[in-house]
């Protein structure tokens, strides 16, 4: 992202990198032979400069319900180191305090069930696991559906289909070793 400040010291001019819609009029897709693999897509990208507002000290105005997102300062426990780079260190240490927060944190939530993590780094080069510069949903409705249909026992399943039950996916991201500052996220509400 490119920062450029504005007259409002909260917010900044970014370039941000949207898709056009293919040239072929086919939807657009991406495509990959793997969770470490690298994809293949066939559509563009394009900048747009676009306004950010930074959320420090304003975190209480928004919530899930609304929203769709929360910004939590400090939510973790800075006592509990974690080896980001150690998958059995994350499962030990970081998955059951991220558990416990949304168990908390989250109204109505009754089970927490984590089907996956992801370590992004800093990286110019291609890799899996690089950080994400441009505008993207990380979950579809239909990918949805199909995550709770491969991770959910059947009777979560059907209680979810049927409406008795409700499913969230929620992204819980912090900065692995330090304070963001470079990459910070940006939600587009």
């Amino acid at each position: 992202m490119t920062d450029r400040r504005t007259r409002d010291p909260a917010l900044i001019q970014s370039a941000l990198c949207f898709y056009p819609e293919p040239a072929d009029g086919d939807d657009p897709v991406y495509v990959t032979a793997g969770p470490k693999s690298i994809g293949v897509r066939n559509y563009a990208h394009h900048k747009v400069n676009v306004p950010i507002r930074d959320l420090r000290r304003l975190e209480a105005h928004f919530s899930l319900e609304q929203h769709s997102f929360v910004a939590l300062p400090k939510v973790f426990n800075d006592a509990i180191v974690v080896d980001f780079e150690d998958q059995a260190d994350i499962n030990a240490r970081y998955l059951p305090m991220a558990q416990e927060f949304l168990l908390d944190r989250v109204p109505g939530a009754k089970e927490v069930f984590v089907f996956g993590t992801m370590i992004r780094e800093a990286s110019h080069v291609k890799t899996a696991n690089r950080q994400v510069n441009k505008i993207h949903v990380d979950q579809s409705a239909e990918g949805a559906y199909f995550r709770a249909q491969r991770h959910l026992h059947r009777t979560q399943f059907d209680a979810v289909i049927s409406g008795q039950s409700r499913l969230r996916i929620i992204n819980v991201w912090k900065p692995a070793h330090r304070r963001e500052s470079s990459g910070p996220s940006a939600c587009l509400c």
